[in-house]
């Protein structure tokens, strides 16, 4: 996967999963999620505009996912 895939987009947590990583479930999503609000690097990557509808920017959840596999693999 290249990151010049992913645009600097903000999306629904449904659009995520359908139009980028269909491998995904939205548990497995929210997973992510809640690990991304404790992480100080990464934690912009979601806004609210509600509280419903959080927005998450592809390009820095791809940013996100590599760098939790860097970390894994060291």
């Amino acid at each position: 996967m290249d990151i010049n895939n992913f645009p600097d987009i903000l999306v629904s947590k449904q659009q995520l999963i359908d139009n980028y990583f269909p491998v995904f479930k939205m548990k497995t999503l929210e997973k992510y999620m809640t690990a991304i609000k404790k992480d100080d690097d990464f934690k912009c990557i979601i806004t609210y505009g509600s509280s419903r509808m959080p927005m998450i920017n592809v390009k820095g959840f791809f940013l996100y996912l590599q760098n939790r596999q860097n970390k894994m693999y060291k």
